[in-house]
């Protein structure tokens, strides 16, 4: 099951031995109150929490940047192409 995010955060403890990400989903919530008065919030819904040692992680860095860079690789070819 796929689930949508649009914010994350990052910590690692002190020896940077082990790394935490939590994925969160920002979501805004409209409240009227007893006078009619509209209030819109920014509601956070954890969606997902990761620990990973330090050689996870960095594989998951060097995957991401190639993903990442196959696309950018990818646009611009297809830009020339046209």
């Amino acid at each position: 099951m796929l689930q949508y995010v649009n914010e994350f955060f990052c910590s690692t403890d002190e020896k940077k031995s082990t790394l935490v990400i939590q994925f969160n989903q920002k979501e805004p919530s409209f409240t009227v109150d007893e006078n009619g008065q509209d209030t819109v919030l920014d509601v956070i819904n954890n969606v997902s929490s990761v620990i990973m040692d330090r050689d996870c992680a960095q594989a998951l860095v060097n995957i991401i940047t190639h993903v990442l860079e196959d696309d950018i690789e990818s646009s611009i070819e297809n830009k020339t192409d046209e």
